[in-house]
């Protein structure tokens, strides 16, 4: 993941990354689990214009978060299409810090740091690469309110209970630093211990101790995909933020960076690909990320491809992300096509949301 090393899945859990995944992903739906997030990007922007600068970058408006709180934010390049996208903290009236994609991390502020220099460069902003001073631990499942007020101790109790679902907390644990947010991207209860390098190992053992066991990525690209949440594949430098179904997120008519571009004719074609979901038509078969789809009736021309597959151990058979046309309607059965490992596959358009999509588990 850009230049760093991230742990798959844990061998205690599987001979193999297939079958540990879903061990590791169904653990964490069933009980709780941790995972490392300290490869994620972390850029500090300060300033009496802070504010301003984040709201000409992002999609929506950072102005608009409160102290204390944080919101779902993305990025876009300069002709519309989507760069990255993440969580950003508003830590007070001018300061904020915004998480970007571990692989991302060194373009996006790259790309802050141009914006920055070409509009802002007379007015009160500062960027700051913060990633290797605060290690992130992820927290998730039914049982981590508990196991975090347990290993936390009585002075995070009361700030426990309080946070709501995007929200977080600034305090100390065994003297140092470690800021509790309290937000989600397996779909479960969860929090982001971002921490001191001098705490972080203490921290991780304790959890574990408690009964929280270690998930890798694949166990994570499970739980993303149940929940609809784009794994990176589905930004792959093409895709738009009406082809990744964030149309709530234009409507509320931030003019950032890229946005004009956006208008072109040709980004609203009815053949051009939007985010969807794929189950298995007989609800048992196998398809892979990486096979093109295709129409029963014409098989000779792809209309769109699979972004993202798994084994889903919440609903007991493959599900998948992809892009394909946007004339094709939800319940529509496609051809999974992928002659390099030998599968044909019917799959039917779904949603992209597979479990609970109101959100109510983490929310």
């Amino acid at each position: 993941m850009g230049l760093w090393m991230r742990p798959r899945f844990y061998r205690p859990n599987g001979s193999d990354a297939l079958s540990a995944g879903i061990h590791e992903a169904a653990r964490v739906r069933t009980h709780g689990g941790i995972a490392d997030g300290s490869t994620l990007g972390k850029i500090e922007v300060c300033g009496a214009d802070a504010a301003a600068f984040l709201d000409r970058i992002y999609l929506t408006k950072a102005s608009t978060i409160r102290a204390g709180r944080s919101k779902y934010m993305v990025l876009l390049r300069e002709d519309g299409m989507v760069l990255d996208d993440g969580i950003v903290l508003r830590l007070a009236a001018d300061r904020f810090v915004a998480t970007v994609s571990s692989g991302h991390a060194g373009h996006v502020l790259s790309h802050l740091e141009f914006w920055r220099d070409l509009e802002f460069a007379e007015r009160h902003v500062t960027l700051t690469d913060v990633t290797e001073a605060w290690n992130v631990i992820v927290v998730a499942g039914p049982q981590s309110t508990d196991t975090l007020q347990t290993i936390l101790g009585s002075e995070w109790q009361v700030e426990l209970t309080r946070l709501g679902h995007m929200d977080f907390s600034s305090g100390r644990w065994r003297g140092r630093e470690l800021r509790v947010l309290r937000a989600s991207f397996s779909g479960e209860r969860a929090y982001e211990l971002h921490c001191r390098s001098a705490i972080t190992l203490l921290l991780w053992e304790a959890l574990v101790a408690a009964g929280l066991a270690p998930y890798g990525l694949e166990a994570m690209d499970v739980l993303r995909v149940e929940k609809g949440y784009l794994v990176g594949t589905e930004m792959n430098g093409q895709t738009t933020p009406q082809d990744l179904g964030m149309d709530s997120l234009l409507r509320l008519g931030n003019a950032c960076v890229g946005r004009e571009l956006l208008d072109r004719p040709g980004l609203a074609d009815p053949e051009r690909p939007r985010l969807v979901g794929l189950r298995a038509a007989d609800e048992k078969s196998i398809f892979y990320g990486g096979a093109q789809l295709t129409r029963p009736e014409d098989q000779q021309q792809a209309c769109g491809h699979v972004t993202s597959s798994v084994y889903s151990p919440a609903l007991g058979q493959w599900i998948g992300l992809a892009l394909a046309s946007r004339s094709i309607g939800m319940g529509a059965e496609l051809i999974a096509r992928d002659p390099v490992r030998g599968r044909q596959t019917r799959v039917r358009v779904s949603s992209p949301v597979h479990v609970d999509p109101a959100g109510e588990k983490m929310k």
